[in-house]
């Protein structure tokens, strides 16, 4: 079977020029006089054809001229004191409808924590603070005293963010239950996480009590006695965003859940990575009829994500071989040639460089929608890219049967012995 040869990326010119922020508020223009004040433009026009004296001098002003453009970012405390109308309900001769009683409507400026002086933009910097740039709340609380004298003591900032939190969860929910339930292709990945472990608690190899019951089904060893405690943030990502989930245990159980819970549609088309097995798509059936597949019914489609792939293929190809990528010499390592593994080191990198040829003929094909968007897309990717999908299965599907092969030789030799 000949193999399709691979194409070399082409170099993509990059932009060395200047970066504009596309978030620029606002736009002051200055002038510098001769003094170093700061004069508005209108007032510096006033200046022209003046004579003014400095250090023994005479000096008349000409022209003005363009100088350069700085990036400036104003921090400062304000204090802001809201008042707000008092209204009565009438009807539509302007008579009260419930007496005299007032009615004070509610904003979010004014209302955001009212038993403190805490606004919602301050609120704001205490979460990019703590979230974006992940500094510790004691650092957070010296910030706002030394640079502004703004005391706020670390338990208040813990408080208020969990206020925030629980003001903000509706929010997330409909968003978590929109984005499930309308997606079609939905990507699944997860990633573990360390976190300090509460001081004083002796957990002497065993989780908690409270999560004990969700590590019954994975490998207790996961979780580490130490002073740090390896937990997990999942990620489900849809059309709509990328939503982020903190879990003790790997147990995928946890997001299943979340996705059944929320609605997801039974023609979704899950991606993910090899840790998501067979049984995390599939439920019991409603009516407990034995199927041939057993008492389940799958949830929906899923397959596995090419990056992942790539990557468990580049993990093997490392094992098995050195490889000089200056002159593409590839050097089977004695193991590999003990355990005859030779050519899995060939088919291995066969396979990522296709993988790579699909994912960059893919890319030429976005990077072409972006100058001509009448291109039909469908078309133009099922011309350039389908065929190496093609290619790679119709190579794949002989070693895979070669490997079920082998494994069922090697389990039935196992059971006669």
């Amino acid at each position: 079977m000949e193999r399709t040869p691979v194409r070399k990326r082409e170099k993509v010119a990059v932009s060395r020029g200047k970066k504009i922020p596309s978030n620029i508020s606002e736009t002051r223009i200055f002038v510098i006089d001769i003094f170093g004040n700061k004069l508005t433009m209108e007032d510096a026009k006033k200046l022209l054809n003046t004579v003014v004296a400095k250090d023994g001098k005479f000096y008349k002003c000409v022209r003005i001229e363009e100088s350069s453009t700085k990036y400036e970012v104003e921090t400062k405390l304000i204090e802001v004191k809201y008042y707000k109308t008092a209204l009565v309900e009438v009807d539509e001769t302007g008579r009260p409808v419930n007496g005299n009683h007032t009615t004070v409507p509610a904003h979010p400026e004014t209302d955001f924590l009212k038993k403190n002086r805490i606004s919602v933009n301050i609120m704001s910097l205490i979460l990019g603070l703590w979230l974006g740039l992940r500094l510790p709340v004691y650092r957070i609380s010296d910030y706002f005293a030394e640079k502004f004298g703004l005391m706020i003591n670390r338990k208040d900032i813990y408080r208020y963010i969990d206020i925030v939190s629980a003001m903000l969860m509706p929010v997330f929910l409909r968003m978590q239950y929109v984005s499930i339930m309308t997606a079609l292709i939905i990507g699944l990945d997860e990633t573990f996480w360390k976190v300090r472990q509460k001081p004083g608690i002796e957990t002497n190899g065993e989780p908690p009590p409270d999560v004990l019951e969700e590590l019954d089904d994975i490998d207790k060893a996961d979780f580490k006695t130490k002073k740090s405690t390896r937990t997990y943030i999942f990620a489900i990502i849809t059309e709509h965003g990328c939503m982020y989930y903190h879990s003790v245990t790997r147990s995928p159980d946890f997001i299943k859940r979340i996705l059944i819970e929320n609605g997801i549609r039974s023609d979704a088309f899950i991606i993910r990575d090899g840790y998501y097995k067979k049984s995390f798509f599939t439920v019991p059936k409603e009516d407990g009829e034995v199927t041939d597949d057993g008492m389940e019914e799958f949830i929906c489609d899923s397959g596995m994500c090419w990056i992942h792939v790539k990557r468990y293929l580049c993990l093997c190809f490392n094992f098995l071989c050195n490889y000089n990528p200056k002159n593409g010499s590839i050097i089977p390592k004695q193991r590999t040639i003990n355990a005859k593994w030779e050519q899995d080191v060939y088919d291995s990198k066969m396979f990522m460089d296709l993988i790579s040829e699909c994912f960059h003929a893919n890319n030429q094909v976005s990077l072409q929608l972006l100058d001509n968007s009448e291109i039909d897309s469908v078309n133009h990717k099922k011309e350039k890219v389908e065929s190496i999908v093609d290619h790679i299965f119709n190579t794949a599907r002989p070693i895979y049967e070669d490997v079920i092969a082998w494994k069922k030789e090697k389990k039935n030799k196992k059971k006669n012995h």
